[in-house]
């Protein structure tokens, strides 16, 4: 994952499409770079300087 502006803090969690009631898992991030694997929604929480930014997509 790349940003215009330098992060200071990247944090990815995921559930499963049909799970969005229950607390997500955590995935690995290492040097910026994770996994994704169809079948789940992502959830990013990204912390800059200059404040935070979440972002979400769905893996099919």
């Amino acid at each position: 994952m790349s940003f215009d502006v330098k992060n200071t803090e990247l944090v990815v969690s995921r559930w499963s499409e049909g799970a969005l009631d229950v607390e997500g898992e955590p995935v690995e991030v290492e040097g910026g770079t994770f996994i994704v694997e169809p079948g789940y929604r992502y959830a990013f929480f990204a912390t800059f300087y200059a404040g935070h930014a979440t972002y979400a997509f769905t893996v099919r």
